[in-house]
């Protein structure tokens, strides 16, 4: 299931179902109805289906920016209710996105954020996702990921390219390579990664910007593809993100 949560995002995937989310006004925070960080605003919502594309065209807005403030400031995302049309299956959704201390992370000064979704279907809780992201930014660059309290894998980032301090509807470019070790002791490696970035048309004020993650994995023939998809303003606000829950 593909869930966009507005002010939020995430992965995408095939075989997904895409749900709505929207955050409530507040200083570094969003919750409910509203528009992400400082003031009011009206929540951007996508119905079941698809990442929400309306045309060729659309505005330029920032994209480093915008994910740097993402990621550096608190935010929280959550929206009841998202119905999956193929089967009516019921999801209630929320992310949070919390920065920690600044630290270490393979010799370099990183800052830190916890990102946590909570996902319920039909009632019943699905396994938390939480993860640590250690990055920089001004321009943001990815570092690497650990995964708390779900399994001991170490993801480290390489050949990192700086998003552009703008994008519009076309553009695209490279951004980052990963490998995923067993553990921070690196005994093996689980999977690497080429990450890609996109820009798509929204709406006449904002666009969609993706990350387009192909993940190998060792040992299984083929590859998965996902999206972390974030909705970005003219003002370089996230009024909505989209990520994927397990069906």
């Amino acid at each position: 299931m593909l869930v966009l949560l507005a002010g939020c995002g995430g992965g995408g995937g095939g075989g997904a179902t895409t749900t709505s989310a929207t955050p409530s006004s507040g200083s570094g925070t969003t919750t409910g109805s509203g528009s992400t960080g400082a003031g009011a605003g009206t929540g951007a919502g996508a119905g079941a289906g698809t990442i929400p594309v309306t045309g060729s065209s659309g505005p330029t807005v920032p994209i480093e920016p915008a994910i740097s403030s993402l990621y550096s400031t608190p935010h929280h995302f959550d929206k009841p209710n998202n119905i999956d049309p193929r089967n009516g299956d019921n999801y209630s959704v929320v992310a949070d996105y919390t920065p920690g201390a600044d630290t270490v992370f393979e010799g370099v000064a990183v800052k830190t954020v916890a990102i946590t979704r909570d996902v319920t279907k039909n009632g019943t809780p699905l396994p938390r996702s939480s993860q640590t992201d250690f990055f920089q930014i001004s321009p943001y660059k990815l570092i690497g990921t650990t995964f708390p309290g779900q399994n001991n894998f170490y993801v480290v980032a390489s050949a990192q390219i700086a998003l552009p301090p703008a994008g519009k509807p076309g553009d695209t470019g490279n951004f980052y390579n990963s490998t995923t070790y067993d553990s921070a002791a690196k005994n093996f490696v689980v999977a690497t990664s080429t990450q890609t970035w996109k820009v798509s048309a929204d709406t006449d004020t904002s666009v969609i910007f993706c990350i387009d993650s192909v993940v190998t994995t060792v040992g299984v023939t083929g590859t998965k593809t996902k999206s972390d998809c974030y909705r970005i303003d003219r003002n370089g606000t996230i009024p909505s993100i989209f990520f994927t829950v397990p069906n």
